[in-house]
């Protein structure tokens, strides 16, 4: 398969997304974390050494997310790739090693999904011939996402794989299971238990966690849909 892929990058601004998530009560600590989630998913993003598309708020087009996340994909294509890996900022568990294993996958022809704790995805990778306008019908937002974008790709003829599933970060995902990330994952700590965080311990530990997250390794899970 050609090797022309592209990295997109679909996710609003960091401070778009910290007025939409508010994550922590504290509006400073919650637009930092947000910063910090957005500037490690470009760093993440770079190091895999393929183009990047990064397409924003103000970049999207649609009034739903499916018509939205349709049309950047859409977007990814016409500019003559042949290969999109798909990911957002709100996966403070992506690693630039599940980017390359995605990217290799595709070079095989098949499609990778990255599956998200609660049913989504974090990284969906296909090529143009398995991308059509049934994608933005898909129930997007849903705990059923993940097991329909198999369904769909499958119908399409393409063989699916699957990285390890991940934690993402959304409106509903309780501020200890993030500390908990951060304890397991990166050896971190960071008092995210208490409702209100102090500003003075907020975000000592942000640039740690952008910083030591960048190299955390680890091989990604082999799956394969029949």
């Amino acid at each position: 398969m050609k090797d022309n892929t592209c990295i997109l990058l679909f996710s609003r601004s960091a401070a778009s997304e910290s007025k939409q998530k508010q994550l922590l009560n504290n509006n400073e600590a919650n637009a930092q974390l947000h910063d910090v989630l957005y500037r490690r998913a470009v760093n993440t993003v770079s190091r895999a050494n393929l183009p990047v598309l990064k397409i924003n708020e103000h970049q999207q087009v649609g009034l739903t997310f499916g018509e939205r996340f349709y049309n950047a994909i859409s977007f990814a294509f016409r500019q003559g790739f042949e290969n999109v890996i798909a990911v957002g900022s709100d996966c403070p568990s992506l690693r630039t090693v599940d980017i390359t294993y995605a990217h290799q996958e595709l070079l095989a022809g098949r499609s990778c999904l990255g599956p998200s704790v609660d049913g989504g995805v974090y990284l969906l990778a296909l090529s143009k011939k398995f991308f059509d306008a049934s994608f933005q019908n898909l129930p997007w937002r849903t705990d059923v996402l993940a097991e329909k974008l198999c369904d769909l790709l499958t119908s399409l003829g393409a063989q699916v794989t699957y990285l390890a599933k991940k934690l993402d970060v959304d409106c509903e995902t309780q501020l200890n299971t993030i500390a908990y990330f951060l304890k397991r994952q990166l050896g971190l700590y960071i008092p995210f238990f208490q409702n209100v965080i102090p500003t003075y311990c907020v975000f000592g530990c942000l640039d740690r966690l952008y910083d030591s997250s960048l190299s955390f390794r680890g091989p990604p899970a082999h799956l394969q849909a029949a």
